[in-house]
């Protein structure tokens, strides 16, 4: 799910037409060494890997709550690389708008996953001109 989840935030940004998105599998390999620090309350590891990968800004996350009963959060940073600045630190909830009949994955992705990915997108679409 996380994978899924890091690929589905990839698109919206790229399909939002604001952001050009490095392969994600270029990101995970150039972070996976120092995800827990990129993932940290320091920026520091971010722009390593932003210097790595030779971009603009690094989003990075994790996922605070998955329940299959229809809830999700992400807590989520955008760092800018040349200065090291955390441009957004947030967390986003989503709640299932209706019933949850299977809890199943494709039903938490289109009822919990989408909308908060669509949240996160406009977000960040705000804080990046």
């Amino acid at each position: 799910a996380k994978r899924q989840l890091q690929a589905s935030i990839a698109f919206n940004l790229m399909e939002s037409d604001r952001f050009e998105v490095v392969d994600v599998r270029h990101t995970r390999e150039a972070s996976k060494a120092d995800l827990v620090a990129v993932n940290g309350a320091s920026a520091d590891a971010a722009v390593r890997v932003g210097k790595q990968l030779g971009v603009s800004y690094v989003l990075t996350g994790t996922i605070d709550e998955y329940n299959t009963k229809g809830s999700a959060k992400l807590k989520t940073r955008l760092v800018e690389v040349a200065t090291g600045k955390v441009k957004h630190d947030g967390e986003i909830s989503q709640q299932s708008n209706s019933a949850m009949t299977t809890g199943g994955d494709a039903e938490m992705k289109t009822k919990v996953l989408k909308p908060l990915i669509l949240q996160l997108t406009a977000a960040l679409k705000e804080l990046v001109l």
